[in-house]
C-alpha cells in the first residue's frame, strides 16, 4: 500500500560513474577566477532543439579558448521531474560534452536536505509523470513516500489501512497532470487533523502539515502557440481554494529561481564541484569563489537576472529565449551584460576575467 521506493536512478544507463577526462595538467595551467551558473532552456537548448551556440560555449569553457583556461560551471534550472543523473545524461548527449550529475541543480534538488529531518516520516509527493517524482524523492532519502495517485487508487469503502497514515509534509516536486484530483487530495491532507488522511477536517482551520514547493513558475513555453500552465498555476489554485475553504492563508516554502534558498544551494554545489575537480581549474584547486566573479547566464529577466542580482552575482541576459532585444518594455532587472547568445556570453566572461 505505502511503498518504500528503493534508491535508484530513473535511467539504468546513468548508473555508471562519471569520470572526469583530465588533459595534460600543464596545458591548463592558468586558473580562471570566474565561475558560471547556466540556465538551460532558452540558453543552451530550446525545447527539443539544441542551440549550436550552447555546444560551442561548453567547448570554450572546457579549455578550447585562447587563454587555455577551464572555467568551473554548473547548471541551475527551474525544470524538474527527472533525476539529476537523467538531466546530466540528456545534456551530455545534446551538447556533445560530459556533464556530471554533480553539476545539476533542478528545482527540487534542495529538497534533498529536507530528508535529514523527514526521512522516516510519510510525505505526500505531488506532480510529475507516473511515479517518477516519488522515485526521485526516495533517492533523496525519503523512506515513506505516497502520491495522490496512491490515495486515489484506494476503495473508498475499504480505507481502514490508509486511515492509519499520517502525512507529515507535502512536497510539490513538479507540474501536475491531474489538476482536479491533486488539488482535492492535497487540500484534504492540509485540512485533515494532524495530516491523517480521511479524518474529519480540523474545525480551527489550522494547516495540518507544512508545504514545500519546488518552483513558482506560472507557465512555460513549448511547441504550442500559447504558453502552458506550470506548477505555479497549480500553486495559485491551491492557495485560493485553501483560503476560501479555511479563511486562512496557505503557509509554504518555495524553492526555485529567484528565491535565495535556491542560490544558497547552488553555490554549495558549485563549491563542491570546484573542490572535486581541483586539478582541472589550476593552482591545486585554490579557486577563489566569490559572488562578484560568479556569473549567472539566463534568458528570463524575472527569474534568472532578478535572482542573480539579488544574490550578488554578476548576470548576463541572452536573447535566445524569453527575452528579446526587440521588445519595447524596459527591463525591471538590469543584467551586468546583454549578449546575443550563450557563446558570446562565455567569451565576455573569459576575455574580461582570463585568470
Amino acid at each position: 500500500m505505502l511503498r518504500s521506493f528503493t534508491r535508484k536512478l530513473l535511467n539504468p544507463q546513468t548508473t555508471q560513474p562519471f569520470r572526469s577526462v583530465r588533459p595534460n595538467k600543464a596545458f591548463y595551467s592558468k586558473c580562471s577566477k570566474s565561475s558560471i551558473v547556466f540556465d538551460i532552456d532558452g540558453v543552451l537548448v530550446k525545447g527539443e532543439h539544441t542551440l549550436e551556440e550552447g555546444k560551442k560555449a561548453l567547448k570554450y569553457l572546457n579549455g578550447e579558448n585562447p587563454f587555455n583556461v577551464k572555467v568551473p560551471h554548473v547548471f541551475m534550472t527551474n525544470s524538474g521531474g527527472v533525476s539529476e543523473a537523467s538531466k546530466a545524461l540528456d545534456l551530455s548527449t545534446r551538447l556533445n560534452t560530459q556533464v556530471s550529475p554533480n553539476q545539476i541543480i533542478l528545482s527540487h534538488s534542495p529538497m534533498r536536505r529536507l530528508a535529514t529531518t523527514l526521512a522516516d516520516q510519510t510525505v505526500l509527493v505531488v506532480g510529475g509523470v507516473q511515479n517518477n517524482c516519488a522515485e526521485i524523492a526516495a533517492s533523496y532519502g525519503f523512506k515513506n513516500v505516497i502520491t495522490p495517485q496512491d490515495i486515489h487508487a484506494f476503495d473508498p469503502y475499504k480505507i481502514e489501512a490508509i486511515n492509519q497514515l499520517k502525512v507529515s509534509a507535502v512536497l510539490m516536486f513538479h507540474d501536475t497532470f491531474k489538476f482536479g484530483r491533486d488539488l482535492q487530495i492535497t487540500l484534504d491532507v492540509l485540512r485533515c487533523k494532524d495530516g491523517k488522511i480521511h479524518s474529519e477536517f480540523c474545525n480551527a482551520g489550522k494547516q495540518s502539515v507544512p508545504v514545500w514547493v519546488s518552483n513558482q513558475d506560472f507557465h512555460f513555453s513549448n511547441e504550442t502557440v500559447n504558453p502552458r500552465f506550470a506548477q505555479g498555476a497549480f500553486h495559485e489554485c491551491l492557495k485560493a481554494l485553501y483560503k476560501m475553504s479555511t479563511g486562512n492563508e496557505l503557509k509554504y516554502t518555495a524553492f526555485g529561481k529567484p528565491n535565495r534558498v535556491q542560490y544558497d544551494y547552488t553555490e554549495s554545489v558549485l563549491k563542491n564541484w570546484i573542490n572535486e575537480n581541483s586539478d582541472d581549474f589550476g593552482h591545486n584547486g585554490q579557486h577563489m569563489l566569490n559572488k562578484y566573479d560568479t556569473f549567472a547566464i539566463g534568458d528570463n529577466p524575472l527569474s534568472d537576472i532578478a535572482g542573480a542580482n539579488s544574490y550578488g552575482w554578476s548576470s548576463i541576459l541572452v536573447c535566445t529565449g524569453v527575452y528579446s532585444k526587440n521588445t519595447d518594455k524596459p527591463l525591471q532587472h538590469k543584467p551586468s551584460y546583454i549578449a546575443d547568445n550563450v557563446y558570446e556570453a562565455v567569451k565576455i566572461i573569459v576575455e574580461n576575467n582570463p585568470e
